[in-house]
Parts: structure tokens; sequence; C-alpha cells
């Protein structure tokens, strides 16, 4: 599997510079495995649906979700992205927070909440340095590259790396 990250050297240089302080608004945060470890729960054959998390850049990382279904015994399906509301943030603990399946792919994905697709060439979301999978909403695709914008402030230029990941089996 494919992840992407964020390279953050010119936000930094820039915070060191200007002693940038930086004002968050609460947002709802993705549950995560216990001190940031990958899960050991795999994911289990019997189950059908996994979301993967996912913050939107443009509308200050509202929390929302891509939801994956297992369509063969080896394979996953993009269904959608849903935008998870406080109400429902209830489906998502950290007990059903698994690793995500050898077999599973990311595909190009829809932000639910502004809308923008993953480039073509791309797959997933960004990882950016805050730590959170964040959509393409604030991002420039250039010949050169593509070049990201988080709700963070972090900004960069998106690298291509290898990783593992996490999604979430949704309860009742």
């Amino acid at each position: 599997m494919k992840s992407l990250i964020l390279i953050d050297r010119r936000m930094q240089e820039y915070k060191r510079k200007k002693e940038l302080v930086v004002h968050t608004v609460p947002i709802m945060q993705p549950p995560r495995p216990p001190s940031g470890a990958p899960p050991a729960t795999l994911f289990p054959p019997d189950r059908r649906v996994i979301d993967i998390p996912v913050c939107c850049a443009v509308h200050g990382g509202q929390l929302a979700v891509q939801r994956y279904v297992r369509s063969g015994a080896y394979s996953f399906e993009y269904v959608g992205g849903v935008i998870v509301e406080s109400i429902q943030q209830h489906q998502y603990k950290s007990e059903n927070v698994v690793a995500l399946p050898v077999e599973f792919r990311h595909v190009r994905e829809q932000c639910p909440c502004c809308g923008m697709w993953t480039p073509l060439g791309r797959v997933g979301a960004v990882r950016c340095t805050c730590g959170k999978d964040v959509c393409f909403g604030k991002t420039t695709v250039t010949a050169s590259g593509a070049y990201f914008r988080c709700f963070c402030p972090a900004e960069g230029w998106v690298e291509i790396v290898s990783g593992g990941g996490f999604g979430i089996i949704p309860s009742r």
C-alpha cells in the first residue's frame, strides 16, 4: 500500500523566522491506535466495511471517512465518502481501529466535504506532519509535483512513500 507524506521543511523554517502563533479551532479527532502505535487488531475476514478517516483541508479539518466495501476474497471497492457529524462519532471508537488488510489498496477518493478528488496519478489522502490524513482540497498540482496546504497550517511538496495504515470498523 502506498500512502502519502508531506515534506514540511519550508513551514518549519518559516515558523522559526516569524515565530508564527497558530490558533486552532477545535475539531473532531479521528480515532487513532493507542499512543500512535499500529493497531494490533487485524481486519476481521468476516467484516465487509472499513472506513478510512480523513480530514478536509478546505473546511478546517472537518472529519470524514472514506468507505470501502469488501468485493471479493482479496479486494475492496471504494463506495464514497461520508461526513462524520458529532452525533455519528460514537460509531468510531478507538477499539474499532484495525490494521488495513494486506490486500487493501487506496484508489482516487473524493472528499465529501469540499468535493475535491485525489489528483490523477495519486491515491488516497495526504498524511500531513500534524499526524492526520488530509484531502487534496488545497493542493496545487504542477509539472514538478503536488504542493499541499493543510488546515493546520503546514504546507510543502508531497512525496509518495510506502507504509502501513489503519481503518475503522463502524459499530452500532
